[in-house]
């Protein structure tokens, strides 16, 4: 069941996150009850590819009440992230027998998502009006090309304005006081490993253990110099529920709200608790208080999913003065009756929201070559503590070439041979690829260690660099046992 769930992760994930609340995922399939989908149609598209209309017949049997809602998600068995290229809204419909119509959008006037492309299979979810149960599914094989090689695609948000001398104090504090609780994160995760590993030793191992840990945590969170407007961010030694994975699944149509699915096993010494999540940015810890998003009950089964829709808030934002807010971190936690976090999981997943009305910037960022070859990172994603990939937008000139991804820490670019990654062939002209890399077991690093460069290049068929970019945020990585 693990790999079957986890190979669709990625491209059917059920996207409900566009809803009020959080949304609990049962991940069995097809029709519950009374209540189906089909006959789905494409009734026209835009001039520009960019919009469609779909329609669909439905039955409602009304047992989850008299109004249920539908939503279409975009898919693609060779594309992975393609419904994150796309927006739609929930339709409410009545119970009995109809036929609805749903508007898609394809968001390919955005960075790193190209002009136009094909996708071959189409979503439709039926859910209960109060987003707490998927009652029915339908996935469809419908071929559509979306967009033209004439979109205009806007540039990607410039890096934020030269801070005043009383910012830059705030901003050096704020990133000393980063840098301790990562030290303690760090220590936190090495534990947790060791506690997992452990698992069969002797009760009175796995205490001494723990002890140690609350040690490690409470020193660390000592050593801190300046208050924090907030709890520090350590991983909880004494939570039992596992995060196996994130992604983005879907936006909304006015992309003020990105829905993030999250993957995760429970365990039952935690009991009934709330989840939620946080989104952060490395660079700018004080964007966190511009995005909300509602914990929901878990606990229930072995196993679950759950969506979570992550609201930006637009009116707090508006002082930034920027066209895009980037943020690269996310964090699960799990909270109790009274509100206490106590943080699972932080994962490296780098996203992009948009203010709307703003103005946008000039320049993309990416990397160019005087012969005009151009090189994107269009995302980049951690699976887990072991294994990741980079999607990679580029233009090569030549008729063939190779894209090459590298992860090193900056102070040691030597530590890049821990990783493995196989080289991707590209063919000449524009093209979008993904790029794997992973930590193999037998890597010659510490059980876990840190990094902070994410590097790609494109060489030609003689293994020339024709160009080479690179994106940093703090990372933390460990050896496949």
């Amino acid at each position: 069941m693990k790999k079957h769930v986890s190979r669709y992760i990625g491209l059917l994930l059920l996207p409900l996150g566009i809803c009020a609340q959080p949304i609990l995922i049962t991940p069995q399939s097809h029709s519950f009850a009374g209540s189906s989908l089909s006959n789905l149609r494409v009734l026209r598209q835009s001039a520009d590819g960019a919009e469609a209309i779909l329609t669909v017949d439905f039955i409602y049997d009304g047992i989850h009440g008299p109004t249920a809602r539908l939503l279409p998600v975009i898919t693609d068995q060779k594309e992975p992230k393609v419904s994150s290229w796309f927006g739609a809204n929930p339709v409410t419909i009545s119970s009995g027998r109809g036929t609805i119509s749903l508007k898609v959008r394809f968001f390919n006037d955005e960075p790193g998502v190209p002009p136009e492309l094909s996708t071959d299979h189409i979503r439709v979810l039926m859910f209960s009006d109060g987003g707490n149960a998927v009652i029915s599914q339908g996935i469809f094989s419908r071929t559509i090309k979306w967009g033209g090689p004439k979109a205009v695609i806007a540039a990607a948000p410039p890096p934020a304005s030269r801070p005043t001398d009383s910012e830059a104090r705030a901003r050096d504090e704020a990133r000393l006081r980063a840098e301790a609780v990562e030290k303690a994160r760090q220590e936190a995760e090495s534990r947790r490993l060791a506690e997992e590993k452990a698992e069969a030793d002797a009760k009175a191992r796995e205490e001494e253990a723990k002890r140690l840990a609350e040690e490690k945590a409470g020193a660390a969170t000592t050593a801190q110099t300046a208050p924090a407007a907030t709890a520090p961010f350590v991983i909880s030694s004494k939570t039992r529920t596992k995060v196996t994975n994130i992604d983005v699944v879907n936006r909304n149509l006015d992309r003020t709200e990105i829905t993030i699915a999250v993957e995760y096993q429970s365990g039952k010494a935690d009991g009934p608790v709330r989840m939620g999540i946080d989104v952060a940015s490395t660079d700018d810890p004080g964007v966190s208080d511009y995005f909300s998003c509602p914990a929901t009950d878990i606990g229930k089964g072995n196993r679950n999913f759950v969506m979570f829709p992550v609201q930006f808030n637009v009116a707090a934002a508006q002082s930034v003065k920027r066209p895009a807010i980037q943020t690269d971190k996310v964090r699960v936690y799990l909270a109790d009756a009274s509100g206490q976090k106590s943080y699972i999981f932080q994962g490296t997943l780098m996203l992009v929201w948009h203010v709307p009305g703003a103005a946008q910037p000039d320049e993309p960022a990416l990397a160019q070559s005087g012969g005009g070859n151009t090189l994107e990172i269009e995302s980049f994603k951690q699976n887990d503590l072991f294994s990741g990939y980079v999607t990679v937008k580029y233009n090569l000139r030549a008729p063939e070439g190779l894209l090459r991804l590298r992860i090193f820490d900056s102070a040691d670019p030597a530590t890049a041979s821990w990783f493995a990654s196989d080289d991707v062939p590209i063919k000449s002209g524009p093209g979008l690829e993904l790029v794997k890399i992973a930590v193999p077991s037998q890597a010659a690093s510490p059980d876990v260690f840190n990094a902070d460069t994410v590097e790609v290049q494109m060489l030609n068929s003689k293994g020339d660099v024709l160009a080479t970019l690179r994106k940093q945020s703090p990372m933390s990585w460990a050896k496949r046992k």
